[in-house]
């Protein structure tokens, strides 16, 4: 019998596999399966390599929504966490600023601000900082305009 020696690596068996599709490509997946065998390779081996491939392109294409998506969240958090002037002392000057924030942004983002807190009297001080640092958030997104440059 003739013994032929496969492909060193995956590079060459890719090789091999484009200039046996370029000749004549098999029809079924047995005949690929038997061409693969031939050269010395395990069918599943191969397959499972090729989608474990597939699967890291696909992880790190920067086409990839899930990508971008977590790209600009993490953006979004830092701009988010990045924002705030001098810290405010009191519980009294947090409801100041929010509703100076809440003036100067005009009245949509009031019925926001009620939706979220109904009574700022009622809210902890912890729920009216991090409400004071989601308007000043808001507020910077206002004065900049969207941001739907990209890249």
């Amino acid at each position: 019998m003739d013994k032929r020696k496969g492909p060193e690596d995956y590079e060459d068996l890719v090789n091999a596999l484009a200039d046996l599709f370029d000749e004549v490509g098999p029809e079924t997946p047995e005949e690929v399966d038997m061409i693969l065998v031939e050269a010395g390779y395990d069918p599943d081996e191969v397959a499972e390599h090729m989608n474990a491939i597939a699967r890291q392109a696909m992880l790190n294409s920067p086409l990839s929504w899930r990508k971008r998506a977590q790209k600009e969240l993490q953006e979004e958090r830092a701009r988010l966490e990045g924002l705030g002037g001098p810290p405010v002392k009191g519980r009294l000057e947090i409801v100041a600023a929010i509703q100076e924030l809440i003036r100067r942004m005009g009245g949509e983002h009031h019925e926001l601000v009620r939706a979220h807190f109904r009574n700022l009297e009622q809210a902890t001080d912890d729920d009216l900082a991090s409400l004071l640092r989601e308007l000043e958030y808001l507020a910077d997104r206002q004065q900049d305009g969207p941001s739907d440059s990209k890249e």
